[in-house]
């Protein structure tokens, strides 16, 4: 860096290089001395110098310049690097990194201390302390941790409405009851599977 002659650091020199070559697309329209109206692409801007502001705002949040305000400097027959923020030139780099930094010891070289150490003190807050989680709203109190069926549309099985189960229909006592269905025993239902595959097995008897 002390070996550079340029006005800017080399990484923002190299970004405002390619805003120049960007600007070489940009047709800038004067208003007045200071306010231009930018032309790139389908797009239209306007930027202004004395409040070093322009439309894309480039400007304004980073300090380097946009294609734009580059088109504007060139049509002013101006110097596109004197109006970077000073914070990114050369010499404020080198004034920032001037001084030096004293050296360390390592923890075994430092003074001993007798005094004794005192932790920070613990502020409490006011009111009863939080101790139990934040419930959800439509969170079952009888089972933590399990939301209730709250927004779920219920359907019955036995008159097929909305709204509702068949343990709250109202014609529950209407429907038929069927007895519950028993089902084979595993072992009689091999065993009758077995004789059918018999071929001296006779289905009368």
């Amino acid at each position: 860096m002390e070996a550079s002659s340029a006005k800017l650091c080399p990484r923002i020199q190299a970004r405002l290089e390619k805003e120049k070559n960007l600007a070489a697309n940009c047709i800038p329209i004067p208003s007045t001395n200071t306010i231009f109206q930018v032309n790139y692409h389908m797009d239209s801007v306007t930027f202004d110098l004395e409040a070093k502001s322009c439309t894309c705002r480039k400007w304004d949040l980073t300090g380097i310049l946009c294609c734009h305000v580059v088109a504007s400097i060139s049509f002013c027959k101006g110097d596109a690097e004197d109006f970077v923020d000073q914070v990114y030139t050369r010499e404020n780099y080198l004034r920032s990194y001037a001084g030096s930094i004293p050296p360390l010891v390592s923890e075994r070289h430092w003074p001993l201390v007798t005094s004794p150490l005192i932790p920070p003190p613990i502020k409490v807050g006011l009111g009863r302390p939080i101790i139990c989680r934040r419930k959800d709203p439509h969170e079952n109190p009888k089972k933590p941790g399990r939301l209730t069926k709250h927004g779920v549309e219920m359907t019955c099985t036995i008159c097929k409405l909305k709204g509702h189960n068949k343990r709250t229909c109202p014609n529950k006592d209407k429907a038929p009851s069927h007895p519950p269905h028993k089902k084979a025993k595993t072992s009689d239902a091999s065993t009758h599977h077995g004789a059918q595959n018999d071929p001296h097995f006779d289905a009368t008897t």
